[in-house]
């Protein structure tokens, strides 16, 4: 029998939403302010795939394509976060 998965697709689309609300620079640096060094670590990582990116593509699609692995973990830590949240919500019952 399966279990009720951590993450639903209601997190991870409540999490798309609020990132393409706030935009991927102040959707980071809320990251930043509430895990350094989680938000660090997705900062490193991509960057690092910006430069090998770079050896590749075009500059402009090296941008669009950095920017859009930086909102893709943006948006998994934020739907994590939310599923915490809902998760330890009391229920009634």
């Amino acid at each position: 029998m399966a279990s009720e998965p951590l993450v639903t697709a209601a997190d991870v689309l409540e999490a798309l939403r609020q990132v393409r609300r706030l935009g991927n620079t102040a959707a980071l640096t809320q990251l930043e302010q509430q895990e350094p060094e989680l938000a660090a670590l997705l900062l490193e990582e991509a960057s690092d795939l910006h430069h090998r990116l770079g050896r590749h593509l075009p500059v402009k699609l090296q941008r669009q394509t950095t920017h859009r692995i930086e909102r893709l973990g943006v948006v998994l830590v934020l739907a994590l976060q939310l599923a915490h949240r809902r998760l330890d919500e009391p229920h009634p019952g």
